[in-house]
């Protein structure tokens, strides 16, 4: 588990395939590698990593404790939702900070830039021309990228750096752990604040990755993943078939996975086994008495005959 924050990102990948199996094929440490994997998330700095972790925790996390401990943990990672209104809120605090600084420069500066703002003609759509003036925006956009540059909470600063195929995945990690936490629970208070509570992270993943803040834009596939994801915890009780999907089948298609992978590499194993020892017509024979050996070579007196005089060698 210590690897799993290793910024070699091929060893983390191969923990988490090991961790994976191990909790599919032994059920009775799954309690264990689950906490261990929980307590570990603020630690992982690659997205890959964070993806397996998510699946498993949404996969196997069954008691209804644990799974209000994943929650509290992805909420450290994830930093203060909603994502898009604290990044504005630094956002304006940088802005008046600036302006608090500058005093009155900063009059001076906008005179200056609105001197420097560059004027050409336009053409507009009934034939006539008009005048264009272009302001300069270097000011903004500095403080934009400041804000953006600033140290954040892991997972937090995947999503904003385009990464939303995690955030899908958290998405439906969070979707499995709600529906969980509701067959398993009778706290009706406690359903609803997890429920709102992941529908409220889900929303703020879709409205931060159609924002300015971001690198790259949320694209169709992962923004129609996570409405999924929403729609079904707003339908938490009339859709037993969607929730059957989400906490049986995927667990169900990695397991009938692990077999039929175990299968092959038994019917590999046997196939070995049951080759025959095959020696070619002209292979070379190897005769150890018919080996050059040095003067300072020790003798070999298992390979000399019986009837040789072992006495004349004293």
């Amino acid at each position: 588990m210590e690897f799993l924050g290793d910024s070699n990102n091929p060893s983390a990948l191969d923990v988490v395939s090991f961790v994976r199996e191990v909790v599919e094929k032994f059920p009775n440490l799954r309690a264990t590698i689950t906490e261990k994997l929980i307590s570990t998330l603020s630690e992982i700095k690659s997205s890959k990593v964070f993806r397996g972790i998510l699946w498993i925790v949404g996969e196997y996390v069954e008691n209804p404790t644990d799974i209000q401990s994943a929650m509290r943990e992805i909420r450290k990672v994830l930093g203060e939702i909603p994502i898009l209104a604290s990044e504005q809120r630094l956002l304006d605090a940088a802005s008046e900070e600036g302006g608090a600084a500058g005093g009155g420069e900063e009059g001076e500066d906008k005179e200056k830039e609105k001197e420097k703002a560059a004027s050409r003609p336009r053409v507009l759509a009934d034939g006539t021309y008009a005048t264009e003036t272009a302001y300069s925006t270097s000011t903004s956009a500095a403080r934009l990228e400041a804000v953006k540059a600033a140290a954040k909470p892991p997972l937090r600063s995947l999503l904003l750096g385009g990464d939303f195929f995690t955030g899908g995945v958290l998405a439906a990690a969070l979707t499995k752990l709600v529906l969980r936490f509701a067959e398993k629970s009778k706290d009706v208070n406690a359903i609803n604040t997890l429920r709102a509570e992941s529908m409220l992270i889900m929303t703020s993943i879709i409205r931060v990755g159609q924002s300015k803040f971001v690198t790259t834009q949320i694209d169709e596939d992962n923004n129609e993943r996570i409405m999924n994801c929403i729609q079904t915890l707003s339908e938490l009780q009339t859709e037993p078939a969607v929730q059957e999907v989400f906490l049986e089948d995927t667990k169900a298609a990695y397991s009938k996975m692990l077999g039929a992978q175990e299968k092959r590499a038994a019917e590999k194993k046997a196939a070995e086994t049951a080759r025959p020892a095959i020696v070619q017509v002209d292979d070379l024979l190897a005769f150890r008495q018919f080996s050059k050996k040095s003067a300072d070579d020790a003798i070999d007196v298992r390979a000399l005959p019986p009837s040789f005089p072992l006495v004349h060698m004293c």
